[in-house]
């Protein structure tokens, strides 16, 4: 039986990290060493031995678990996220440390069949992310395997990823889901306050802030990610644009966002100064970079759509103009009942997996009710806004640009 693309995905990053290991290994038995007195040696071996027992404990003493499971199934090609796209999994870090100590944290990312980029953050054993349970059980997160889709952001009009997350209160295990996902938090766990995403292909830097202490630290691979891992901090209040406060416990949005990113550097572009706000925008509303994704005109997207009767049901047909691929459009369908009906009102259905421009699309609904009257029927095509929000497939521009109409009329 052959071999799922997420098992082919994961057997590939593994050999990378061997591969890693290796050369680095190799580079450093290479290196010359310098000469140091013999009082010092001694000292030295057993330093470094300390070490190597140290780190030998951190990955012997924590067992392997299950790994982290699917939370809506195995992902498919054509539809929701998709599927990682092979050669884009990027292990960016596996060495920051945990501020009580033990396992690194790692940062990785993907790119999906469906134009999204997608991050996952968690504790590193043996060049593998993950997250640790009860009793220190290691839970590995496959390369696909989303447990938050905000971790998820449609690309932008050039093919870029700009996602800032911030998780004011994350337990030390790097489990999302409070535990849940291991069966429980390693004992001890006293939270994480966790900045993770990706700004861009400009950026060069970020500062940020750690209790009273500032650290300027360069961005990580083509998208220029960071990752920022701490004691838990009391969480702030931001303002919205309406005057209400809001908490910064989580907060996803397009730029960095929160207290922690004070400012990200983007070279000859440019600095920003990060200013908090409960937007999905985020801090750095206009960064460098940063292609608006394309918006359809009217006349591309009109067609004729045909409506009829077939029971109970409607069946609805029309030939799409503009094609869905990835993660940037839908088309939905929309049949408002006559008066009769009420108070039943209209009811929706999208077209969102992959199809290709000038397909005939055949879709039959149910009836809101089955009344005398005239049921309307609008198609149109929606698109992301210019600028995307975090949150999966939702998001879509509503309802977006009228395809055309038809109408089904019930006697007496």
């Amino acid at each position: 039986m052959a071999d799922h693309p997420l098992d082919a995905l994961e057997r590939e990053l593994l050999q990378a990290a061997q591969r890693q290991i290796t050369a680095t290994a190799a580079a450093t038995a290479a290196r010359p060493r310098p000469r140091r007195r013999r009082t010092l040696g001694l000292g030295v071996v057993v330093a470094s031995l300390v070490a190597a027992g140290a780190a030998w404990a951190a990955t012997s003493l924590t067992s392997t678990g299950s790994p982290v499971p699917y939370r809506h199934g195995t992902p498919q090609p054509g539809r929701d996220l998709g599927t990682p796209v092979p050669g884009t999994v990027r292990l960016l870090t596996t060495t920051v440390p945990d501020p009580a100590g033990g396992p690194a944290w790692g940062l990785r990312t993907f790119a999906t069949s469906r134009g999204y980029t997608c991050l996952q953050v968690g504790r590193v054993i043996d060049g593998r992310i993950g997250v640790l349970g009860a009793d220190h059980v290691f839970h590995e997160l496959r390369p696909g395997v989303v447990v938050d889709p905000n971790q998820c952001i449609a690309d932008d009009g050039g093919g870029h990823a700009f996602l800032a997350v911030h998780l004011g209160q994350l337990s030390a295990s790097a489990d999302l889901l409070h535990c849940t996902i291991a069966h429980g938090c390693p004992k001890g766990d006293d939270g994480r306050t966790v900045d993770f995403g990706l700004l861009g292909p400009r950026a060069k830097a970020i500062t940020y802030r750690d209790g009273k202490a500032i650290h300027t630290v360069p961005t990580l691979g083509p998208d220029a990610a960071y990752l920022v891992v701490q004691r838990h901090r009391a969480g702030h209040r931001l303002a919205t644009p309406r005057g209400v406060l809001a908490s910064d416990d989580y907060l996803v949005s397009l730029t960095p966002n929160s207290r922690v990113v004070a400012r990200v550097d983007y070279g000859a572009d440019g600095t920003c100064r990060v200013q908090p706000g409960s937007t999905p925008r985020g801090g750095c509303p206009d960064p460098p970079a940063f292609v608006p994704i394309p918006q359809p005109r009217v006349g591309d997207v009109r067609t004729t759509v045909h409506a009829r009767l077939a029971g109970r049901e409607i069946q609805v047909r029309f030939r799409a103009r503009q094609a869905v691929k990835g993660s940037a459009s839908a088309y939905n369908i929309m049949i408002y009942p006559p008066r009769t009906c009420a108070p039943q009102g209209a009811i929706g259905d999208a077209v969102e997996a992959d199809l290709a421009a000038g397909a005939v699309v055949i879709k039959t609904m149910k009836l809101p009710c089955h009344r005398p009257g005239t049921y309307r029927v609008i198609v149109s095509y929606r698109t992301r806004a210019p600028h995307p929000q975090p949150g999966g497939v939702s998001g879509l521009k509503y309802p977006g640009t009228t395809v055309g109409h038809a109408r089904v009329t019930i006697g007496a």
